[in-house]
């Protein structure tokens, strides 16, 4: 076989063969390495990343079906299934995308299991929503989980060691370096051992050569080096210090002795040594300096002191006998030193990394010990992962790092304010825990105005309606008119016989007549035998009569003795986010028996939030069968039953109507409903907040799609 162009015989040469190619190949490799170190983490970085990425929108997937399926749509077995569902999809992309730590992947679907088992054992009214003063305290749970779950994806996407740069824990980034087994071999075998061994001495006489060489330049002051002369003599030691961690290396990696050096400066050796010193006699140099003509002139520093006549060392004639040591000369010594080494080990040596950049400009960085042994000043400390001619870049983890801890600190502060919600200690987001149905899938019930001829026009303010048998009732603060059906259209009848400071409260065919002779005074007008009954109560002090309705006492559970009982809502001056109601009733004596103190029987609070417009006001209230219509500012209609232990909310709409103009919007004033064939009519009444036109619309819906 014939090699080299067939100008030489390499038969009986294989093994020689084998190793230059071995060389080349390695060198080859590591060049890949240190190229493919550039963009490799951000490669592996983004996979960890999409990894992640999936594994979030699976968690946030969980608790939105849990909040639509089973807060919102009351359909709790669908939402724990498809939780699951989800919740296994996660653990299943964990085992695919991690590796050997499955168990601990169970962490993360801790916080959907607390969030379930919150909703299960939750407190539910009869038609099954949630009830909303109601505390849970399970949910606190979650916020921990979620912190120590973002905790283990930060150790699972950290580096290997303080130099890696790739997360060794997830499967898609393992083979992304094919060539580490080849690049970190097991070992030298016995006969490359012995190869090492014989060529030991040749390689520890070179370093010692090159720190002779380097010893006296670096004893050269930087005043007197050119701006040439100070990089190249720091090119000499950068080349000299990487060459040495690379021998380090490879000698730790081998368990083999490590070749040690004298790092002594020129001033710290001892004469004797001086004396030995393998550039003995050589004077340093050239330097460069001016004459006062401008003309530039060469000089040579005798380091030795072997002239005596050389004042300060500074020769400006050198004998011809004596011999020149350069930094081109200290170079060629670095140079050979590196060549022994790479002969040794089979690589090459990256000069592009080396921590002499950091040395004093006077000594190296290895010490001033005798005789020490060589030492890696370098990034080739640490092998344990990385090869050592790769260059550490750490901004993709250092990235996904400052996202994790951010979003861990959202966490704790999300579980913060949770406590402190769930504890009644302070609230700051004013939100309710639990979803309200207006956000989503909200139905709306549209009103169509009625034309009406109003009477005094713009001057009639609707403040009152009542759907008595007689029809609909519009009462102002002077008069009150019936609305009649003609054929041309309807019209207002004028009632003389009501008074105008007064309120018909109806529950179908009975009604009672309410007056307010005073601040806190109710009196009722009862005609039960063709004759009007009174009935003087007196409301608690600094309270304002919101709505009433006349029910069966039976109802309400009191006065078995008596048939028709009175149902008020009455409250104190509403606040800025929220109205307390006070409940109170009443029977309807068959004789005057004087005034009455109106107690106090329940409670409800009102929540001017709205979850899409933001605050809101109330508008109006409106009492028929023991049932609250509560209308707000934005057109929000709630529907509360007060008949039962407590009240409690049932249904809700968003009221809608026609924009009667730019600048010009409704304001409602007064609200009723009637039944009729099965269907609810509902009236409102109110005005046009700019033109102050009076307005009157009504709506229709199915009784049972109110949930009534």
């Amino acid at each position: 076989a014939f090699a080299y162009g067939g100008d030489q015989d390499m038969l009986g040469f294989e093994e020689e063969l084998l190793k230059a190619v071995e060389f080349r190949t390695q060198r080859h490799i590591q060049l890949f390495r240190r190229l493919q170190a550039q963009w490799q983490c951000y490669d592996a970085y983004a996979r960890v990343c999409m990894s992640l990425g999936i594994r979030m929108m699976l968690q946030g997937t969980s608790y939105y079906l849990l909040g639509l399926c089973w807060v919102q749509v009351n359909m709790p077995y669908v939402a724990s299934v498809l939780a699951l569902i989800f919740q296994a999809l996660a653990l299943n992309i964990a085992t695919l995308d991690i590796h050997g730590v499955n168990d601990l992947s169970l962490i993360g679907a801790l916080p959907c299991f607390c969030g379930i088992l919150a909703l299960a054992v939750a407190e539910r009214s009869l038609s099954g929503d949630l009830e909303p003063e109601q505390k849970y305290l399970l949910t606190l749970m979650m916020y921990p989980l979620e912190v120590l779950w973002f905790e283990l994806l930060h150790w699972l996407a950290s580096p290997m060691g303080d130099n890696g740069f790739l997360p060794q824990q997830f499967r898609a980034v393992l083979f992304m370096d094919v060539f580490s087994d080849l690049n970190e071999m097991a070992g030298l075998s016995d006969e490359e051992k012995r190869h090492v061994d014989m060529r030991r001495d040749k390689v520890q006489e070179a370093p010692n050569i090159t720190r002779s060489a380097l010893r006296k330049w670096e004893a050269v002051p930087r005043r007197w080096l050119t701006l040439s002369q100070y990089r190249m003599r720091k090119q000499v030691q950068k080349s000299y210090n990487a060459t040495a961690d690379a021998l380090v290396d490879f000698m730790e990696k081998n368990n083999l002795p490590i070749p040690t050096e004298d790092d002594r400066s020129w001033a710290d050796l001892p004469p004797a040594l001086k004396r030995d010193d393998p550039f003995v006699g050589m004077v340093l140099g050239p330097f460069n300096f001016w004459v006062s003509a401008g003309v530039v002139s060469k000089w040579y520093w005798d380091i030795e002191g072997n002239f005596p006549y050389a004042r300060g060392g500074v020769l400006y004639e050198k004998p011809s006998s004596v011999k020149v040591l350069d930094l081109d000369a200290a170079m060629s010594v670095c140079k050979d030193f590196k060549r022994q080494v790479e002969g040794i080990t089979h690589g090459f040596v990256d000069e592009n990394f080396s921590h002499s950049d950091s040395e004093s400009e006077t000594g190296s960085s290895f010490g001033h010990s005798e005789s020490t042994p060589l030492t890696a000043t370098g990034r080739h400390k640490d092998r344990s992962n990385q090869a050592a001619e790769l260059e550490v870049n750490r901004l993709p983890w250092n990235l996904v790092s400052f996202i994790t801890r951010a979003l861990q600190f959202v966490w704790v502060g999300l579980g913060v304010m949770g406590a402190l919600r769930e504890t009644d200690a302070v609230v700051f987001d004013w939100q309710r825990s639990y979803i309200v149905e207006e956000r989503r899938l909200q139905e709306e019930l549209a009103f169509n105005p009625i034309e009406v001829d109003w009477p005094l026009g713009a001057f009639f303010r609707p403040e009152h309606l009542a759907c008595s048998p007689q029809g609909l009732l519009i009462s102002s603060s002077f008069s009150h008119f019936v609305l009649k059906e003609e054929s041309h259209g309807p019209f207002l009848e004028l009632q003389e016989d009501l008074p105008g400071q007064s309120r018909l409260l109806c529950d179908g065919n009975h009604c009672v007549r309410a007056e307010f002779p005073g601040a806190d005074q109710l009196r009722l007008h009862v005609n039960n035998t063709g004759q009007y009954q009174l009935h003087a109560l007196r409301l608690p002090r600094a309270s304002r009569f919101f709505a009433g309705a006349v029910l069966p006492c039976s109802a309400l559970d009191v006065f078995a003795s008596e048939p028709w009982c009175v149902l008020m809502v009455f409250g104190s001056e509403e606040k800025e986010k929220s109205q307390m109601l006070q409940i109170a009733w009443a029977k309807l004596q068959r004789s005057s028996e004087g005034s009455t103190l109106l107690k106090s029987h329940k409670e409800m609070q009102l929540d001017f939030r709205n979850h899409s417009t933001g605050w809101e006001k109330l508008s109006t209230l409106h009492l028929k069968q023991g049932w609250l219509w509560v209308l707000f500012s934005s057109g929000r209609l709630e529907l509360w039953n007060l008949l039962g232990k407590r009240p409690e909310r049932i249904a809700g709409r968003m009221a809608t109507w026609q924009e009667f103009g730019k600048g010009d919007p409704f304001q409602a004033t007064a609200f009723c409903s009637a039944e009729t064939s099965g269907r609810l009519v509902f009236f409102m009444a109110g005005y046009r907040a700019r033109s102050q036109q009076p307005v009157l619309m009504s709506s229709s819906v199915e009784r049972f799609e109110i949930g009534a």
